[in-house]
């Protein structure tokens, strides 16, 4: 297990806790078009909703 630790290493290292890409999601009728915003998240606050 390694663990996240909040992230810590440098980018691109073997221990780098998480990944850093963008998402965009589409929710008819619950997320406005055009909304923003620069919360983290992690994959396992979408895998449940898959």
């Amino acid at each position: 297990d390694s663990g996240a630790a909040s992230f810590r290493g440098e980018k691109g290292l073997t221990w780098d806790g998480g990944f850093r890409v963008p998402m965009l999601v589409r929710w008819p009728d619950h997320i406005k078009p055009d909304t923003w915003t620069g919360e983290f998240m992690t994959s396992e606050d979408w895998l449940p909703t898959l």
